[in-house]
């Protein structure tokens, strides 16, 4: 918000009169004795050096996602990368990546409709980016949290009465009191059934002050 101030100043105008006595002259009037040789001197050196330092200029809306890659064996192990990432929607640059080494293993409860599933424990995490600060991200975020995957080749829900369905979808599961709740999490392109990427289905979206 930017604030202006307007002030008004009222100078008071003071005069002053000086006389003299009446000495005459030799025609018998009098001579006139004002010897006032006041000038104005004065100099205005008020120059205007404000500057506006406020962050109105300097904001941009970020979008937030995350993406990932990993390999693993189907009943065996998952090794992976996975990132949240901030982009600057103005421009699309990247302004802030936080990535983690994870790590898991088959998880046996597989999702309806998901061909596979594993428990997934996130390790060290590394921040990239020079904006990073203003989203409150810190390296160790994330680092030892754990969640689980599942991979559905079709998924469909069901909101106002339509059906709405997509193709090859990490689900994302999570453990609530003994009871693992799934959700749509990412669009996903798995090979041979040996490798995953992904990138978020449902991105969000900050106005950042930098």
């Amino acid at each position: 918000m930017r604030l202006t101030l307007l002030l008004s100043l009222s100078l008071p105008l003071f005069l002053a009169a000086c006389s003299g006595g009446d000495a005459k002259d030799d025609s018998g009037e009098a001579a006139d004795t004002d010897t006032d040789t006041d000038t104005d001197t004065d100099t205005d050196t008020d120059t205007d050096t404000d500057t506006d330092t406020t962050a109105e200029a300097d904001t941009a809306l970020a979008q937030t996602m995350w993406e990932g890659d990993a390999t693993f064996t189907v009943g065996g192990d998952w090794t992976g990368e996975e990132s949240f990432v901030a982009y600057d929607l103005t421009d699309g640059a990247e302004m802030c990546r936080l990535t983690n080494q994870n790590t898991g293993v088959t998880y046996g409860d597989v999702c309806e409709g998901c061909d596979w599933a594993f428990q997934i424990t996130s390790g060290a995490g590394a921040l990239t980016g020079d904006k990073c600060d203003g989203f409150g991200l810190s390296a160790t975020d994330f680092e030892g949290s754990s969640f689980i995957y599942g991979f559905a080749p079709t998924y469909a829900f069901e909101y106002g009465g339509n059906t709405y369905s997509y193709d090859n979808v990490l689900m994302y599961g999570f453990d609530y009191y003994g009871t693992v709740y799934w959700s749509a999490f990412a669009y996903a392109e798995v090979t041979d059934d040996t490798a995953v990427s992904y990138r978020s289905m449902f991105p969000g979206y900050a106005y950042y002050y930098y």
